[in-house]
């Protein structure tokens, strides 16, 4: 059921939200790389723009570094003016003659302080207590300050010519090509790199920041302890046969939105590897009611990470439209009960029953062996004199039902 939200995509499968890595109430709680593993394959997945959840086969992360890799700066001339590059060999070569003379002074502090711990040990601990208590200090600090002052005049030429953002874009490009190199190794030794754990082992890949996990796990845990207390679940959502027919048009993002010809709300079939089968519910008739009811709803944000620099995607192709995430719409304790006329029950018990289970949206109910195809456990329990379906779990596991989105080009 879709909800008038212009960022908000619907799973049509519900996903374990597999994120509590310190979550004591769960009995096989994953660990951190684990979490991060799930936090990198759903971020860095670029989707189509549409209700229901479609990955592409696209990586947010190589897209952005291959457009980094071509991005013109903004204001850009195509070469220097004769004038501008005098200037820049002028510059070039004071840099290059201060910074030969800096490591010169470096290389010349380094071995007077070898000299001076030999001569009086124990008065320099270290190299740089050396050189605040000497004059090599100040012969390092203006020889450092030297370069500082050239390479800020030849990125102010450099901007002058090749745009306003030829620095930010030098930098990224630096910062793209480091984690290309460090997705190569075993050990994430910056910022912008992580450590996650698949099937395969270790992998390290670009860094994509969540919510605190340690706090997503202690929600997980309160919500463990709370539920039956109250009797009933904190959060309802009903529909019935008089509600208002949502009107897609009304939304610029619902009314371009493609659901998929795959996707319907009540479903039948045989397994999570075969095709489901629609299975038609009047939702006119005035018996018809749902109610989905959840103990408790997060969301857990997911950002890119320090490689990304959103202040240059002023050029970023983005011709389908597609989108990235942004955050998970996590519940808990599923609980689903679907009021029908008498024909329309009939028809989806008989779904069920000839089949292997009945789905409602993202949630399945397996008529052989009560569980889901979707790997979060849902029974079924069917109400004959009142023509109704309950489909609730009791699992502990959280459950991926939505996720908040923006566009790829911001």
């Amino acid at each position: 059921m879709p909800v008038n939200a212009p960022n908000l995509i619907l799973t049509g499968n519900a996903l374990q939200a597999n994120l509590a890595y310190n979550s004591k109430s769960l009995t096989s709680p994953p660990s951190l790389q684990q979490a991060l593993a799930q936090v990198y394959n759903l971020a860095d997945t670029e989707l189509f723009p549409q209700g229901i959840y479609d990955q592409t086969t696209n990586s947010f992360f190589n897209d952005y570094a291959s457009y980094i890799d071509n991005l013109v700066p903004q204001g850009s001339q195509k070469a220097p003016t004769p004038t501008q590059q005098g200037q820049i060999n002028l510059i070039k070569g004071n840099l290059s003659t201060a910074t030969t003379q800096f490591y010169t002074d470096q290389s010349g502090a380094f071995t007077a302080y070898q000299q001076a711990t030999t001569m009086y040990p124990g008065k320099y601990p270290s190299f740089q207590s050396y050189l605040s208590q000497t004059a090599w200090g100040a012969t390092l600090n203006t020889d450092a300050n030297l370069m500082n002052g050239y390479n800020s005049q030849l990125n102010n030429i450099y901007s002058a010519v090749y745009g306003q953002d030829y620095v930010a874009i030098q930098l990224a490009k630096t910062t793209v090509d480091s984690v290309r190199q460090a997705k190569l190794g075993s050990a994430a030794q910056m910022p912008t790199v992580m450590s996650i754990a698949v099937a395969s082992g270790t992998l390290i890949v670009p860094d994509y920041v969540p919510g605190d996990l340690s706090q997503f796990s202690n929600w997980v845990d309160q919500t463990v302890a709370q539920h039956g207390n109250s009797g009933e679940q904190a959060i309802t959502i009903g529909f019935s046969g008089t509600s208002s027919m949502y009107d897609f048009s009304k939304s610029s993002y619902f009314s371009q939105t493609n659901w998929g010809s795959s996707f319907w709300f009540w479903s039948a079939g045989g397994s999570s590897t075969q095709s489901s089968s629609q299975v038609n519910v009047d939702t006119a008739s005035s018996s018809f009611n749902q109610r989905m009811a959840f103990d408790a709803i997060t969301t857990v944000s997911l950002e890119p990470g320090p490689w990304y620099d959103s202040s240059l995607m002023y050029d970023y192709p983005n011709q389908a439209g597609l989108v990235r995430p942004t955050a998970l719409l996590v519940a808990m304790y599923p609980s689903i009960t679907v009021t029908m006329d008498a024909a329309s029950y009939a028809a989806a018990q008989s779904a069920y029953n000839s089949s292997s289970g009945f789905g409602v949206g993202a949630f399945w109910a397996s008529a052989g062996s009560q569980t889901s195809t979707s790997s979060v456990n849902m029974n079924a329990v069917w109400h004959a004199s009142g023509s109704s379906v309950t489909m609730s779990s009791q699992s502990t596991t959280p459950v991926v039902v939505g996720l908040l989105v923006a566009p790829l080009k911001s």
